[in-house]
C-alpha cells in the first residue's frame, strides 16, 4: 500500500482519538474504540499465525510439497501473505500465482474479512454477505486455473487440489442447505482464532519463560 494511503489513514485515526479526548462531542469515539478492539482482535490472532504456524511451515519444509498454496490461503498479502511465499519461493512463477493473486484473494477472506464480518455483521447483513463470497468464488476458481496454466506452474492442479477441493465444498454448500454453509463458515473462523490465540500465547511464553516455541521446538533435528 502506498504511504499516502497510510496517511490517510492516520488521519481519520487522529480525528477519532481527537474526538475521544473531547468525550465523543463528534459523535466519532465509538467507531474509534471499535476499530481499536477490531485491529487488536485481529492482530492476536494473525500474530500467532505469523510467528508459530508460518515458522512451522517453514522449519518443516518437506513435509508440505505445496506450502506456498497454503500460506497463500491463510495470510492476506499485506498480513506477510506476500513476504513469506517470497521467502519461500525460487520461482517468479509461485511468487506472481501464490503471493499475489492466491493471497489477495482467498487470504483476504479467510485472515481478514471471515474472522471480522462473521461476528460483526447482523444475520440479514451475513446472508447478503456469504451470497456475494459464494458468488465471487464461482468467479475466481476458473480465473486462478487459467493463470495457473498460463504460467506453467509444474503439477499446478495437484498442488491446487486441496484450495480447489475446499471452494468447490463451499459452493456446494451454498446451493445445497445455506444455513449448514453459515455454520460450517462461522465454526471454521471460530477455529482460525481460537488457535490464533493459543499460537500468541505460545508466542508469550516464549518471550517470558525462554520456552523457544518459536525456535527450537520448530525446527528440524540436527544430527
Amino acid at each position: 500500500m502506498h504511504e499516502s494511503n497510510y496517511f490517510i489513514l492516520l488521519c481519520f485515526a487522529a480525528v477519532g482519538l481527537f474526538d475521544k479526548i473531547l468525550k465523543n462531542r463528534l459523535g466519532l469515539a465509538s467507531s474509534f474504540d471499535k476499530g481499536m478492539v477490531t485491529m487488536g482482535d485481529l492482530m492476536l490472532s494473525v500474530g500467532g499465525f505469523y510467528c508459530i504456524a508460518i515458522a512451522f511451515l517453514n522449519g518443516h519444509a518437506s513435509l508440505f510439497e505445496n506450502k506456498e498454496m497454503i500460506i497463500s490461503s491463510l495470510l492476506a498479502p499485506d498480513l506477510g501473505g506476500y513476504s513469506i511465499v517470497e521467502s519461500m519461493s525460487q520461482s517468479n512463477d509461485i511468487l506472481i500465482f501464490c503471493g499475489v493473486l492466491l493471497t489477495s484473494t482467498l487470504g483476504c477472506l479467510i485472515s481478514f474479512q471471515l474472522p471480522i464480518f462473521l461476528n460483526e455483521l447482523n444475520k440479514e447483513d451475513l446472508t447478503h454477505y456469504l451470497k456475494g463470497v459464494i458468488y465471487g468464488i464461482l468467479g475466481l476458481l476458473p480465473v486462478l486455473i487459467v493463470c495457473g496454466f498460463l504460467l506453467q506452474i509444474n503439477h499446478f492442479m495437484v498442488s491446487f487440489l486441496p484450495v480447489f477441493c475446499i471452494c468447490v465444498i463451499l459452493i456446494g454448500l451454498f446451493f445445497l442447505s445455506f444455513h449448514t454453509l453459515i455454520i460450517v463458515l462461522t465454526i471454521f473462523s471460530r477455529i482460525v482464532q481460537i488457535a490464533g490465540y493459543i499460537f500468541f500465547f505460545l508466542v508469550c511464553m516464549t518471550f517470558f519463560f525462554h520456552m523457544n516455541f518459536t525456535t527450537l521446538q520448530l525446527e528440524s533435528p540436527r544430527f
